[in-house]
């Protein structure tokens, strides 16, 4: 036997021994048979193009609240950390509060406007790559108008998960900041919390956005699953995303691009997760067990 043949058949008897072994390989399968990668990389195409009059509005919002609400700044600071880690700040190729608050009634005008139809086209592009890897049948897929209108809720109810998940770090963070230092337990919970409730908010996010693409075509259970798994891996993706930031702040190459290139790299995983968590939804529901050649 050789050696190719020695790992399948290994591989092979892993998966009839394990049911999570086997999805996983399943679902990386179809992830690679629907080219997921490639999708992802359409979608960060299109969503680097649209995504900063989306942003323009999103920070144009927080400039305004922060005008109005001064107090409010550190909190909005740390609730914006954990979503888009490293984009505020005073450091080098950061936005400052200062311009943030600036630039607001502008910032927040302009975005609304052009949102909707880059944020839309953007919505538009990812419920195609998920049609792909749900292999939505032709005849189901929306027409145009109905494409983009579908789009257009996706996207409303984006924004709406993002407002939520914002006000609720905020919230965590508040509390944590009148924490006296000794609770140190105290704020190791509330840090757990918010990267819990991160994680359900991102999960309703994933499974709104299925739902909407599949219709009634995937059980809801499965579209859970990859929901769940999905959000888990955004809010890892958040994490490293941050230390990364951290940890490539000084060199030359990421002083060059700042924000650009944070925003391809960021936009791009994100791709690669939503198309993989579908792949895993997709084949959550029951597959036949591999059976070795006789």
């Amino acid at each position: 036997m050789s050696a190719v043949e020695t790992v399948t058949a290994w591989v092979q008897g892993l998966r009839r021994s394990s049911r999570l072994v086997n999805h996983v390989w399943s679902a990386a399968e179809h992830y690679a048979d629907e080219q997921g990668s490639l999708l992802a990389a359409a979608v960060t195409y299109y969503g680097f193009l649209s995504i900063f009059p989306l942003f323009a509005l999103a920070f144009g919002t927080v400039g305004i609240v922060a005008r109005v609400f001064p107090d409010a700044e550190s909190d909005l600071d740390q609730a914006l950390q954990q979503i888009l880690p490293g984009m505020v700040g005073n450091g080098p190729h950061q936005l400052s509060f200062d311009t943030l608050e600036g630039t607001a009634t502008a910032s927040a005008g302009i975005g609304l406007v052009v949102v909707l139809y880059s944020g839309v086209s953007w919505i538009s592009d990812l419920r195609e790559g998920l049609m792909a890897i749900f292999r939505i049948p032709k005849q189901d897929q929306p027409g145009m108008v109905a494409g983009y209108a579908r789009a257009l809720v996706s996207l409303v109810e984006l924004g709406l998960i993002l407002l939520a998940s914002l006000g609720l770090s905020a919230t965590l963070a508040t509390l944590s900041a009148h924490l006296p230092q000794q609770h140190a337990t105290v704020r190791a919970l509330l840090a757990a919390l918010s990267v819990a409730i991160g994680a359900a908010v991102s999960s309703v996010f994933f499974f709104t956005l299925f739902r909407r693409v599949t219709a009634d075509l995937v059980p809801a259970r499965s579209l859970w699953s990859g929901a769940a798994l999905g959000a888990v891996l955004f809010e890892i993706l958040k994490q490293l995303s941050g230390r990364l930031l951290a940890s490539t702040s000084n060199q030359p190459a990421f002083q060059a691009f700042g924000i650009s290139l944070i925003l391809l790299v960021w936009i791009y995983y994100f791709s690669r997760i939503v198309m993989f968590a579908a792949s895993w939804a997709y084949t959550a529901r029951p597959v036949p067990t591999p059976v070795s050649a006789t």
